[in-house]
């Protein structure tokens, strides 16, 4: 896959950060283009780079006037349960399920077309997440998963 199909998924899934890194080593720096095998973003994703693309991307989205956008992951717990969160990132998905004592094993992000049953009602992700502040709990499905390690979709 190139970078200009990951850059197009991003875009899709509302993959900010993403976005936001595709553009910076392309456009800004210029040290990769469009067409470049997607494998070529595995160097910035090395640990030992972790503070410091940060702080780029950090710089880089200021600079860019990007803003945050919540949106709603699905929590893998290993208690069993599957939460529905909406946060500004998967780390604070993770954070926020910890702080409601549950351990994480997998986060996945919900795309916001994706139809839930919300109080009895079938609504889209969107609909229930408007005027909603993150973090927050969505819902928790206690029957949906019982975490085998495998792929749930």
């Amino acid at each position: 896959m190139s970078i200009k199909e990951l850059f197009e998924h991003s875009i899709e899934y509302e993959q900010q950060d993403l976005q936001a890194l595709i553009m910076f080593l392309v456009i800004e720096k210029q040290v990769l283009t469009m067409d470049d095998d997607k494998s070529e973003l595995d160097l910035y994703f090395l640990p030992k780079h972790n503070d410091r693309m940060g702080k780029e991307l950090t710089a880089y989205k200021k600079k860019i006037n990007a803003k945050e956008r919540a949106s709603c992951f699905k929590v893998y717990t290993k208690q069993g349960e599957t939460l529905y969160v909406y946060t500004m990132t998967e780390l604070q998905a993770s954070a926020f399920a910890k702080s409601l004592n549950y351990e994480p094993l997998k986060i996945v992000y919900e795309s916001d077309d994706r139809l839930m049953t919300f109080n009895n009602v079938n609504m889209k992700i969107s609909e229930i997440t408007k005027g909603r502040k993150a973090p927050c709990l969505l819902g928790i499905n206690d029957i949906e998963q019982k975490y085998d390690g495998g792929d749930e979709d």
